[in-house]
């Protein structure tokens, strides 16, 4: 979004949005589900806009992300 680049935006929310429903990560997929239209769209000042939404989203999801990572690597 920074870059002014809408399909590398799209693509980077895209990625963001399958791994967060693999985690159980509703509130970022969402987010990212929002931010892949936008750049879909060419829209990236309102992409702007949502990041820091994604950005509190992904403080508050990292202790779990955290959690399921470490039970994997055992």
């Amino acid at each position: 979004v920074n870059d002014r680049d809408a399909v590398a935006a799209r693509i980077a929310a895209h990625t963001i949005k399958g791994a967060a429903a693999n985690v159980g990560g509703g509130q970022i997929r969402e987010l990212a589900r929002r931010l892949e239209q936008l750049g879909q769209d060419g829209d990236l000042d309102t992409a702007a806009a949502i990041l820091p939404d994604l950005s509190g989203a992904f403080e508050q999801a990292r202790p779990l992300m955290q959690d399921f990572c470490r039970r994997a690597e055992n």
